[in-house]
């Protein structure tokens, strides 16, 4: 059954985007130069910053991002939460977007 109910224009870019395999996937940082998590596609795709904003050397994504995508206003605290915990977890994009559209 596909779920009918119009996610917000933020999270719909950012599911698209996940599920386009136009990215490759990386764990515990927005992007590592090959690669990005869930949140970094979002960070690039939704919020517009450059690779080289949200590539890090500490190899977590400099924190004003990781402010920036937590106050967008329709992203939920726990789709946030969930998001980071699969990507590290090792699930896919298509997965995390799955889980996305259900929250939603």
């Amino acid at each position: 059954m596909t779920n009918t109910k119009e996610l917000p224009k933020n999270i719909e870019t950012w599911v698209n985007a996940l599920e386009s395999g136009e990215y490759a996937q990386c764990k515990m940082t927005l992007y590592n130069g090959k690669g990005y998590c869930c949140l970094g596609v979002y960070a690039k795709v939704v919020l517009g910053h450059s690779d080289e904003h949200i590539t890090d050397e500490s190899l977590q994504g400099p924190e004003e991002v990781y402010k920036e995508i937590r106050s967008e206003g329709n992203m939920s605290q726990s789709v946030y939460s969930k998001g980071i915990t699969m990507n590290d977890n090792g699930k896919s994009f298509i997965d995390i977007a799955k889980m996305i559209r259900e929250a939603y």
